[in-house]
């Protein structure tokens, strides 16, 4: 059913060059509520491994770029994981040991070849001088 406004005169907040209270928004009032899946703290129990050392010693090796990628996947398994983010955390996980995993090998085969190269340089320059024209 439709009400005229009231007269200014008969409504004690209005007129007088005021306008109404503005709503209040912030401050101390109600708090935000976070969905159920981004709570601010982590869900209860174990938190995924995050392979960061594999990463970071796979930075070092003949695979750089996979050990990059993989240490950007294992910070993000912490942050996932403080956001109640359970899947997002584990596949992260699963990404940095899969690129950690990669870039470990090669780093320790690239080790093995660099000791293998230089073991044949020393073998060739120890019989480098038995193996010329003899009796000169």
């Amino acid at each position: 059913m439709y009400q005229p406004p009231e007269h200014p005169q008969h409504n004690p907040n209005a007129g007088h060059g005021h306008p109404p209270p503005p709503p209040q928004v912030g401050g101390y009032g109600p708090q935000q509520q976070w969905p159920p899946h981004q709570q601010p703290y982590g869900p209860t129990g174990a938190q995924p491994p995050a392979y960061l050392a594999y990463n970071i010693i796979g930075i070092f090796g003949c695979m750089s770029i996979l050990g990059i990628i993989g240490l950007i996947f294992s910070l993000q398994v912490n942050s996932r994981w403080s956001y109640g983010d359970l899947a997002g955390a584990e596949q992260a996980s699963r990404t940095a040991r899969i690129l950690g995993i990669i870039s470990l090998i090669g780093t320790i085969l690239m080790g093995l070849f660099v000791l293998l190269y230089i073991i044949a340089i020393v073998i060739a320059i120890a019989t480098a001088g038995t193996t010329g024209p003899s009796g000169i």
